[in-house]
């Protein structure tokens, strides 16, 4: 059917190489829209019957009679015969003028009325206290039952939200009265009616309580649609309730160990969450359970062991939380100043990304389902890439509590890891990095948390950490200093001792070089360390330097490698330290010739945009490069040859780049790479 319903772009694209076609882009307009669903039908009905239905006429941004004298045409054209239609539209007059008069129609709300109407009657009946005054009023009932049908208009969230403030708001002392004040008072438009319940009906302090939830729950669909995890898309009842109270700040970063949360602590963390979800929300939120297998961060042992234990109290803890009705956070998202308006009530203070950071490290430390300790964490990976994401999104002026927090997900991380005996390295994050292959062939990973940390971006982190290895290394270097000091000045008393034995006639020294000889060779029987540079922080910081090739890590951030390459050390070294690479096994790299092959490969597989104007884009990345000829950077450098390319120098990957893409940014890297080319060689001939 292609062929015929797209005739000149099918002829285009058999002409197109593959590649070509990859990266073809499309934009299309009404019109050709109309003409191709047109030329569809006709090429259709040759062989087939159609039967179309088709929602929202209402939602069409262009002219409405265009699409009206499309639909007619499509039913009264020559195929009129083979063509059926069902159209869906809000009762606007354009609609109803065009096709009320000459075609079937029905009203959704005349379909739905019973329906409605027995859901109306059946709750409201079965509550206690408005059942008891519908007895004593039972003349007047079906009156308010019709009202709040009839004022819904076909609309059941409507009814849905009007029924649920009356079995909350319903006051027996002031009688049946009440109810039917109660459903008159309420908006008959949706959005007015979700305006009134959030923003009219609650005090600042519960408002403000409101947009703390809103934003928590906005924080998490970032972190899950960056990561692109659907199952992390929703917060479930137990997040919430660690995330919502500062108070648990010295909980989280407290030194109790790894356990199971009490029945008596899930239960009433959870209860009062629900209601506080419910007080604030007034409906506009849904606590649902989970579908089986839906919750794919918890093993099937785990899930046995919840439902062996405490039961529907626990279950409750991993419902989902979540809006009742897409048109909910259509509104909220979407609507007019709703969310601005909705955030500003939020106190200044409060950071939904470090709250959920907490609330991830909590979910650890007292976990709902029974802990298991084991020497693999695939299963709790995807906890992992959330808490990490959230970290990279906390406000600056969070960043100690944010270091503290980070800190404690490593060691909260680190109970749940049974390490190899005798071997000090063997650290939960560093089984993260490439498979077990090729991490026995590579040098050891020596600060796998950092590095782990420095790829997810967290900026603030790193550069802090770092500055704690150096005072820790020149605090080691004294103490070894001192220590030397001491032992010279024991040689020293000892050498006296050995010249007095001597002249004593008391040869002992013989029995005592022997004695550390044996040492020395039963030191010699134990492993070598491995000595070779592992990969850097900077290689680590730049490999997702032009794009994040649909992982779950960021781009590489500006920031955060202009900070690591003003702080050189040991642990952070510049950009021209030569390390043995991961792949192929035992290559030399360094970080610059690292950044350059990224380019290469960037460049390669279309991961640069040709004419980006995007501040996130060659900008950015150019910028990067800067960053490091700056820092010194080998202007000599060379960039192995590889399967599809040839060996090239860091000019001719500038050139490369600059030819093909004409950015301005490129051309002012390579003239400053020439003019550090002549400075060397200027400085090399005095």
């Amino acid at each position: 059917m292609m062929p015929k319903t797209f005739p000149d772009l099918w002829q285009k694209m058999q002409i197109l190489t593959t590649r070509e076609r990859i990266g073809l882009s499309l934009e299309w307009d009404s019109s050709e829209l109309m003409r191709a669903f047109r030329s569809f039908v006709d090429a259709a009905v040759e062989s087939s019957k159609i039967c179309l239905f088709i929602d929202g006429l209402d939602e069409f941004d262009g002219n409405h009679l265009v699409l009206v004298q499309f639909f007619q045409s499509l039913g009264k054209g020559p195929h009129g015969g083979r063509v059926k239609m069902c159209l869906s539209s809000r009762p606007w007059a354009v609609f109803e003028r065009s096709f009320q008069p000459s075609v079937p129609n029905l009203k959704l709300q005349e379909l739905t009325y019973q329906d409605m109407y027995g859901y109306v009657s059946d709750t409201l009946s079965a509550d206690s206290k408005i059942g008891g005054c519908l007895k004593e009023n039972s003349e007047f009932k079906d009156t308010l039952f019709d009202e709040t049908v009839q004022r819904a208009d076909g609309v059941f969230l409507w009814t849905r939200l009007t029924v649920s403030k009356l079995l909350k708001d319903f006051q027996p002392s002031l009688g049946f009265h009440d109810l039917q004040a109660i459903v008159e008072e309420q908006p008959t438009e949706l959005e007015d009616l979700f305006e009134k319940l959030l923003f009219f009906e609650q005090d600042a302090v519960e408002k403000s309580e409101t947009a703390n939830m809103f934003r928590l729950i906005t924080a998490r669909e970032t972190a899950a649609s960056f990561i692109n995890d659907e199952t992390a898309n929703f917060l479930n009842v137990w997040e919430i309730a660690l995330a919502l109270d500062s108070d648990d700040d010295s909980l989280a970063i407290s030194d109790n160990e790894v356990q199971q949360a009490s029945d008596e602590e899930v239960q009433g963390r959870c209860e009062n969450t629900c209601t506080r979800i419910e007080d604030r929300f007034r409906g506009l939120l849904g606590i649902f359970p989970q579908r089986q297998g839906a919750n794919e961060r918890t093993t099937s042992i785990e899930t046995q062991d919840e439902e062996n234990s405490s039961g529907s109290t626990r279950r409750v803890a991993g419902h989902k939380v979540t809006y009742i009705h897409r048109t909910v956070r259509d509104w909220l998202m979407d609507g007019d100043g709703v969310r601005e308006l909705l955030i500003s009530k939020s106190s200044g203070t409060f950071d939904p990304h470090l709250r959920l950071l907490r609330a991830g490290i909590m979910a650890f430390k007292m976990p709902v389902e029974r802990p298991w300790r084991r020497r693999w964490l695939n299963d709790r990976w995807p906890q992992i890439t959330v808490c990490m994401t959230h970290a990279r999104n906390v406000q600056p002026s969070q960043t100690l509590l944010q270091r503290q927090f980070l800190n404690e997900l490593d060691e909260a991380i680190g109970w749940y890891w049974i390490p190899r005996l005798g071997d000090p390295t063997d650290h939960w994050a560093k089984h993260v990095f490439n498979s077990y292959d090729v991490r026995t062939k590579a040098p050891p990973i020596r600060e796998p948390y950092l590095y782990l940390v420095a790829k997810f971006g967290i900026a603030n982190y790193v550069p802090e950490e770092l500055e704690g290895l150096v005072l820790g290394d020149i605090s080691a270097s004294l103490e070894l200093t001192s220590k030397e000091g001491g032992e010279i000045k024991e040689n020293e008393v000892i050498d006296q001792e050995v010249e007095e034995r001597d002249k004593a006639g008391k040869g002992e020294q013989g029995e005592q070089d022997e004695d550390e000889e044996d040492e020395d060779e039963q030191g010699g029987e134990e492993e070598e360390e491995d000595t070779r540079e592992g990969t850097p922080l900077l290689s680590y910081a730049t490999e997702y330097i032009c794009s994040r090739q649909n992982s779950i890590y960021p781009l590489s951030s500006l920031s955060f490698i202009r900070a690591l390459l003003q702080i050189p050390s040991r642990h952070n070294p510049g950009p021209n330290h030569t390390y043995t690479d991961f792949i192929p096994a035992g290559a030399q790299n360094t970080p610059w010739v690292a950044l350059l092959q990224h380019l290469r490969r960037g460049h390669r597989r279309g991961w640069i945009a040709h004419l980006d104007i995007d501040p996130q884009g060659t900008t950015r990345w150019a910028e990067i490069v800067r960053l490091f000829l700056d820092a010194g950077a080998d202007v000599g450098a060379v960039v192995s040859a590889d399967r599809w390319h040839p060996e090239m120098s860091a000019l001719e990957v500038l050139e490369m780049l600059e030819n093909e893409y004409c950015a301005t940014e490129m051309c002012g890297l390579r003239k400053q790479l020439i003019k550090k080319q002549e400075e060397r060689r200027d400085f090399g001939s005095i």
